[in-house]
């Protein structure tokens, strides 16, 4: 007998010792939340396998006050990633007990370091986290909703992934420009990009003067005066070093365009379709359109996107383009949209439609030949201005209006197609989506908040007690 219980001895150690060994190799969880507040998004995992895979290190060193209720969030978040990744490590630093260290590594404000590569080598690249980037405060509520993961994949996406991704927008022919916070100016674009960590620059296309050597995609959007051939040239020369050029472009009315597409098998309509079978207003002019397989739309549901192009024009590719040149349809109008001549340009509203009802291609992505860079043409550029890239709800005399032209989806078309010319396919399906808030409020889900609490604190406990005397009482009448 004494032999026997040393051996069950032994053999229930060894099966809790390799229970445990096996726990610390592959750790499981459970995420029980409705939300899945605990589980991290496709996007991230899918980011830390490709960490494994390229074996790129990334570091993040937190700057919060230690025991608050900002470290044990984003404590609980890297003890998850590096979990996932063995190439995820993290640091917390207290700024109060280590002013110094805080203050060595350029800090202003609590926040987080994410940095890849050794620092003072020209490989070592970081960004900046604030606590306004982790925590979204809501001043209608006075609720904080943590946004930690979304900040570090971006992050970690820019530190990692993308190098010296320069995105110059195009200036002088009369397009949209960057500075401008009116509703056809492009501020909005521009701090979506900074957000996702490109570098942004301005190029004008004045005497031949060729773009600049660190740019890596050029977007050119809504020119209204001529493409002379000197800037067709700069173009050209651009794209055969390797660039990627975003056209978005009215219509095919602007003197030059021809020239420009015809080399890479487009052309461009100077008309504009309407689709009411495919549209948001009852006329048609804010067309929703198709989508169709490819890198770019990847992130785009074919059904229930909410991309939205207004006035789009139709464009053509050709059956023969090019040697070398392949392009691929992106976007189209169903099979019932109309053709449009435009009367006033001003107005846009007096057209003359065709009686005909056809599908019209209204975006293409191509590719050039052995080397050279990438063309997205759309046949729009209104979809990226503020309009279309504000959030889709705004605050008008205390009241929430929806906007109709809002959509964002549209930012991700754009920056799937940013991504796609830079070469950056993989970045694509990484981006993450923007998180819900999903903790429960004090006034609406007060019965809740108090279920869970009685149930934490009286039933489960007093279950527990009950179970056990009930296990006393039997044991004692054996």
């Amino acid at each position: 007998m004494g032999l026997n219980a040393t051996v069950l001895t032994i053999a229930v150690g060894g099966i809790l010792v390799l229970a445990y060994i096996i726990s610390l190799r592959f750790p499981q969880q459970y995420d029980v939340t409705k939300a899945k507040t605990n589980t991290l998004s496709q996007e991230t995992q899918k980011l830390l396998h490709t960490l494994s895979d390229k074996k790129i290190t990334v570091v993040a060193t937190a700057f919060f006050p230690a025991r608050s209720g900002e470290e044990r969030q984003l404590k609980d978040l890297f003890m998850q990633l590096n979990r996932r990744s063995d190439f995820f490590h993290f640091e917390f630093v207290d700024p109060l007990t280590r002013p110094a260290v805080f203050r060595q590594m350029g800090m202003s404000d609590y926040g987080v370091i994410v940095s890849n590569g050794q620092p003072g080598t020209p490989e070592f690249r970081r960004k900046i986290l604030y606590k306004s980037d982790l925590f979204q405060y809501d001043p209608a509520t006075g609720e904080e909703t943590f946004r930690g993961e979304q900040a570090v994949l971006n992050a970690v996406i820019a530190v990692a992934l993308k190098k010296d991704s320069m995105i110059c927008f195009i200036e002088g022919q009369g397009e949209f420009t960057i500075t401008s916070t009116k509703s056809d100016g492009l501020s909005k674009l521009a701090d979506v990009l900074e957000s996702e960590a490109y570098s942004i620059n301005v190029a004008r296309l004045t005497g031949g003067k060729p773009m600049p050597a660190d740019c890596k995609v050029a977007i050119m959007a809504g020119p209204q005066s001529t493409i002379v051939s000197a800037d067709r040239d700069v173009l050209n020369a651009f794209l055969a070093r390797g660039g990627g050029l975003l056209l978005l472009l009215h219509n095919g009315n602007v003197p030059g365009t021809g020239d420009l597409l015809s080399q890479w098998g487009l052309s461009l309509s100077d008309k504009v379709v309407i689709d009411k079978t495919r549209s948001v207003d009852p006329d048609g002019f804010l067309v929703r359109p198709m989508v169709y397989p490819h890198p770019v739309t990847e992130t785009l549901s074919p059904e229930e996107n909410t991309l939205k192009l207004l006035y789009p024009a139709p464009l053509t590719i050709s059956p023969k383009p090019p040697k070398g040149i392949k392009a691929t349809q992106l976007l189209s109008t169903s099979d019932k949209a109309s053709e449009c001549a435009v009367v006033d340009y001003q107005a846009y509203q007096q057209l003359e439609c065709a009686n005909d009802q056809n599908q019209f291609p209204l975006a293409a992505a191509v590719t050039g030949a052995q080397k050279q860079g990438r063309i997205l043409l759309v046949g729009n550029s209104l979809f990226i201005t503020n309009e279309f890239l504000r959030t889709s709800v705004v605050m008008e005399d205390n009241v929430e209006t929806a906007r109709v032209n809002a959509s964002e989806d549209n930012a991700a078309f754009v920056l799937n197609s940013i991504n796609w010319l830079a070469g950056e396919e993989d970045i694509i399906t990484l981006r993450p989506k923007p998180l819900a808030g999903n903790e429960l409020s004090d006034a609406y889900d007060y019965t809740r908040r108090m279920t869970v609490f009685k149930l934490f604190t009286f039933v489960i406990p007093l279950g527990i007690l009950v179970f056990g005397g009930l296990v006393w009482h039997w044991r004692r009448s054996l």
